[in-house]
């Protein structure tokens, strides 16, 4: 999946750091890998770090560009990506605001839905 994906970086946890250096040894175009709870292994960059860097510059991004590639369990084959774009995720965020709005609290849980929505018209900023 790391390979597929065209990853750049990984965030993984200790219990599952060293799959996941086995999975990027060989893939030059993913040079971070970070993990969540130790950063102790050699190339391993702890999450601390992460968080205490300056923040990158913001990206301009389309609607339509890809935000997120999530994958299947590959329990019929190989393992697919299923691509979610910025819109979806806005779309899915805001239905999750509407539905469980409760005045006084500003934090909420929204999960990443498991099918992507072709176009989202009904989308207002």
């Amino acid at each position: 999946m790391i390979a597929d994906s065209g990853a750049r970086a990984v965030i993984t946890t200790s219990e599952f750091v060293d799959k996941v250096g086995d999975a990027v040894a060989g893939l030059e175009r993913v040079p971070h890998v970070i993990c969540a709870d130790d950063g102790d292994a050699d190339g391993i960059r702890p999450l601390d770090e992460l968080e205490s860097s300056e923040p990158a510059p913001i990206v301009d991004r389309d609607d339509d560009d890809l935000a997120a590639l999530l994958y299947t369990g590959g329990t019929t084959g190989q393992a697919k990506g299923v691509m979610l774009s910025h819109a979806n995720l806005y779309f899915s965020g805001g239905g999750v605001q509407k539905a469980s709005h409760v005045d006084g609290v500003n934090r909420s849980l929204m999960t990443l839905p498991l099918s992507p929505r072709t176009r989202c018209s009904s989308i207002r900023r």
